[in-house]
C-alpha cells in the first residue's frame, strides 16, 4: 500500500468517525416513531352503507373501519334538472374512523382509488384531517360523483398515512 493510499484510507476512517453522532441521532429520531407503520395500503371491496373492516394502524393512529355512504340529488341537478328526471351526480361520503391513543395530535392523510373490475381506475382523491390527542374522530370527505360510474366500482385502494 503507498502513502498515498494510506493517507486515504486514513482519511476516510476520520469523516466515518465523525458521521457516528449523527447517525447515532437519527437512529435516536427513529426509535421515537410508534411501532405502527407511517404509510400502509389496504383494498376492500367497494359496499355502500355498509362498514369495511380495516384495522390498520398508521403511526399512533388504528383506523378500524370505513363506511361510504350515497347522498342523492346535488345542487347542480337541482339548477339545471336534468332530461328524464333522473339525477347525474350522487355525493358519495367516505367516513374512517380514526382513534389516536397517544398524547400528541396526529393528522390522517387518505388516499382513496376506485377501481373497476379490472384494476383500472375509475375516479382518485386525496384528504387529510388532523384527530387530537387522546381522540377518537370520524374523517370523512364528501365527494361529487357522476351517478353512471357508481355501478362501475369494484374496489377501493385506500392508502394512509400519518404525520405529526
Amino acid at each position: 500500500m503507498t502513502t498515498r493510499t494510506g493517507r486515504m484510507l486514513f482519511a476516510l476512517a476520520l469523516v466515518s468517525l465523525a458521521a457516528l453522532p449523527a447517525l447515532a441521532q437519527s437512529t435516536a429520531a427513529t426509535a421515537a416513531v410508534p411501532a405502527g407503520s407511517l404509510i400502509m395500503s389496504k383494498t376492500v371491496p367497494f359496499k355502500l352503507d355498509e362498514p369495511q373492516k380495516l384495522d390498520i394502524a398508521v403511526g399512533a393512529l388504528r383506523v378500524p373501519e370505513l363506511r361510504i355512504t350515497r347522498e342523492d340529488g346535488s345542487l347542480i341537478d337541482s339548477v339545471l334538472p336534468p332530461r328524464g328526471g333522473q339525477t347525474r351526480y350522487s355525493y358519495l361520503r367516505y367516513a374512517l374512523s380514526a382513534e389516536n391513543p397517544s398524547k400528541e395530535s396526529w393528522d390522517l392523510a387518505a388516499r382513496v382509488r376506485l377501481l373497476d373490475r379490472n384494476g383500472a381506475v375509475i375516479d382518485e382523491f386525496e384528504f387529510k384531517k388532523g384527530v387530537s390527542d387522546g381522540r377518537a374522530r370520524l374523517v370523512d370527505l364528501k365527494r361529487l360523483t357522476l351517478n353512471y360510474a357508481v355501478p362501475l366500482i369494484d374496489r377501493v385502494e385506500l392508502t394512509l398515512s400519518a404525520e405529526r
